[in-house]
């Protein structure tokens, strides 16, 4: 895959501080931008696996810059013996990245000694990650209705498996409800058979209480004669007494 070329006019380019542009035909698209200012920078976010940073040299200056990537840092450090302009200039190589997102980060130190700095930015030159074959290398294929007979076979065996399925779960909780059923019904009259009978008093609306027997209630024995005649009424004996003979009464034979 072909590197990606970023140049220092893209909107890609986030920079802070304050920078001046400037044209110059050697460099990349004939366009720079420099600053002096100690705390000024940019940063570029990428996906790839290298980068490389390119700038320019400017006459009898040095330029100083402080290249941040993935914790990784380098200072760049201008000499100042140029009497001349340098286009496109390598100032900064990244070793090599993990194939995903990353954040460079360019500022401007305080140079040593003191003295002032101009550090010249022209373009970044990043090698992307190559993502597009392991995508390719996941594939599903999703058949059609119309092309794939495989559909309606497998619409028939879930038909087939439901089938199956449910007289398998139905009829198992059909036979335990009707059981449950019969047991109630089964208690039910058990229940009613061992229930006690009525008492009398809830047979009847009302009770009478029997009347003792007294025999010969009212008579005196000892006030009467008894009289004790036989079948033509003639008198067999009579007493006064106040009891009655416990002799056997006559027998009478017919004639």
């Amino acid at each position: 895959m072909a590197d990606v070329l970023v140049d220092n006019t893209s909107p890609r380019i986030l920079y802070n501080g304050a920078w001046t542009a400037a044209t110059h035909p050697g460099d990349f698209n004939q366009t720079t931008t420099f600053t002096d200012q100690v705390g000024a920078g940019f940063n570029l976010t990428f996906v790839g696996t290298s980068i490389t940073v390119w700038g320019c040299i400017l006459p009898d200056a040095d330029g100083f810059a402080l290249f941040t990537i993935d914790d990784q840092k380098m200072l760049l450090r201008g000499d100042g013996n140029s009497t001349e302009y340098l286009p496109q200039i390598l100032q900064f190589t990244s070793p090599a990245l993990s194939a995903g997102q990353h954040v460079l980060l360019v500022s401007v130190p305080p140079p040593a000694g003191g003295a002032g700095t101009t550090y010249c930015f022209d373009y970044i030159q990043y090698t992307p990650a190559d993502a597009a074959p392991a995508l390719a290398s996941v594939g599903v294929t999703v058949p059609t209705a119309a092309s794939s007979p495989g559909a309606d076979t497998g619409s028939g065996r879930a038909a087939t498996s439901l089938g199956v399925v449910l007289p398998a779960v139905l009829v198992p909780c059909l036979l335990v409800i009707a059981a449950l059923v019969g047991a109630l019904f089964y208690m039910r009259r058990r229940r009613a058979r061992k229930a006690p009978s009525p008492a009398p008093s809830e047979r009847t609306a009302s009770y009478v209480a029997p009347t003792p027997y007294a025999p010969f209630a009212g008579a005196s024995m000892a006030e009467k004669d008894v009289k004790v005649v036989d079948k033509d009424g003639n008198p067999v004996f009579s007493s006064g007494a106040s009891t009655i003979s416990t002799e056997a009464p006559p027998t009478y034979i017919s004639q």
